[in-house]
């Protein structure tokens, strides 16, 4: 069974990771809040839905994007289409984890990872309410799957991975203490492609500027 998930063709491939997406996303969905959720829900909602700034540090990102999807989003109560949202932020950090164990394990022990992180009390807590946690968590996944992949696109994946950065550190500034073992994944990359890991910071730094630049906001 393993070897059969493994030499799946590229477009069974897409299939199954759309399966654990749709999968992931239905699953929050089923809980999602329909109301103000405790915590700082009240203060984030609010920030999203007046593009204003929540408690220190602001979450502008939060602010921004909560903002664009409540414009794209007319369904339900403004609450309501914020915790689809943090569904949508978790189902991504469940696919990203997938994708990740996939390209190392196979996708046996990816769907069983993801699983297993889907259903984990964290995620599953913040990805059904009005939060930044959820988005915290898909850009941890995703910065992780991008930190491996083929020679041909490293130059791509670090400034994709600096972007995402900035905007991390914008929406949760927790993501600082996993910088250096962000560097140590990057650095073990660097050597399977040649490289110098200072070549890939420097590339990938002014698009983390492009990210942290929305604290002008």
């Amino acid at each position: 069974m393993v070897r059969a998930l493994r030499s799946f063709s590229p477009v069974a491939q897409l299939g199954v990771s759309a399966f654990v997406f749709l999968a992931a996303f239905g699953f929050y969905l089923s809980g999602a809040s329909p109301a103000i959720a405790p915590r700082d829900c009240a203060d984030m909602a609010l920030a999203a839905l007046t593009l204003g700034v929540a408690h220190p540090p602001g979450y502008p990102l939060y602010s921004v994007l909560g903002h664009l999807w409540l414009t794209i989003f007319p369904w339900g109560n403004p609450a309501y289409g914020l915790a689809v949202l943090s569904c949508l932020a978790g189902a991504g950090a469940v696919l990203f984890l997938f994708l990740s164990i996939r390209r190392r394990y196979g996708a046996w022990a990816a769907l069983t990872a993801a699983g297993l992180f889907a259903s984990c009390a964290p995620l599953w807590k913040f990805a059904l309410i009005q939060e930044k946690y959820s988005l915290h968590a898909c850009f941890v996944a995703a910065l992780l799957y991008l930190s491996e992949g083929k020679n041909d696109s490293l130059s791509r994946r670090a400034r994709l991975s600096g972007l995402i950065v900035g905007l991390g550190l914008v929406n949760h500034q927790s993501l600082v203490f996993l910088l250096p073992g962000l560097l140590f994944l990057w650095r073990a990359e660097c050597r399977r492609g040649g490289l110098e890991l200072g070549r890939v910071v420097a590339a990938a730094f002014p698009w983390m500027l492009a990210g942290l630049s929305l604290y002008i906001f």
